[in-house]
């Protein structure tokens, strides 16, 4: 059985260290992204599915004016599923 999916997801960064220095706390990233995101899967069998899908950054991280860094990200899955 196959399937599709797709929507908005808002996350928020909790840390971003690098070296004893935060880029949040510093104002150097923004916390907050909006993504785009779409995908589809495969029911293998009845406990396990599948998936493969793709997330665009829509929102701009970097705080540094004329920089522009978006999260975009590739993501597959594998789901059991306990009864």
């Amino acid at each position: 059985k196959l399937f599709i999916f797709g929507g908005p997801t808002l996350t928020m960064g909790l840390s971003s260290k690098l070296n004893n220095y935060n880029y949040y706390a510093e104002k150097v990233m923004n916390p907050f992204n909006l993504s785009l995101g779409v995908g589809a899967g495969a029911e293998v069998s009845e406990k396990i599915r599948i998936s493969v899908g793709y997330d665009w950054g829509l929102l701009n991280l970097s705080a540094i004016d004329g920089a522009n860094i978006r999260h975009n990200m590739l993501k597959v899955g594998v789901a059991f599923i306990f009864d």
